[in-house]
């Protein structure tokens, strides 16, 4: 995910800058900062290119697993829903690989 808009706290001090690939230390800032939400750019296309790239068989599996480690989460939050579909490719590549090796 990259930030569209720069990313402030409260008194308006930037924390990270737009145009930055949010990671987990950039997480750990906005939970200690108090940052509830934030700006990123669509990625929709992009993503709907690398699904297209991974099997549906792996897709359903890693979508299973994560489903038990996000159950407490709210999927409407757009953030919580891209953090989501970020997580289901990844472990689905991951599965992909493991499967090939």
């Amino acid at each position: 995910m990259v930030l569209l808009k720069d990313v402030v706290d409260v008194s308006g001090r930037l924390l990270v800058p737009k145009g930055v690939v949010i990671g987990d230390a950039h997480l750990k800032v906005f939970r200690t900062w108090g940052v509830a939400e934030v700006d990123i750019e669509s990625a929709e296309g992009l993503e709907e290119e690398k699904q297209q790239s991974i099997p549906a068989e792996f897709m359903a599996r890693a979508e299973q697993e994560l489903e038990k480690r996000l159950v407490h989460n709210d999927m409407a939050n757009t953030f919580i829903k891209e953090l989501h579909d970020i997580a289901v490719q990844h472990i689905a590549t991951e599965l992909m690989n493991e499967k090939s090796s």
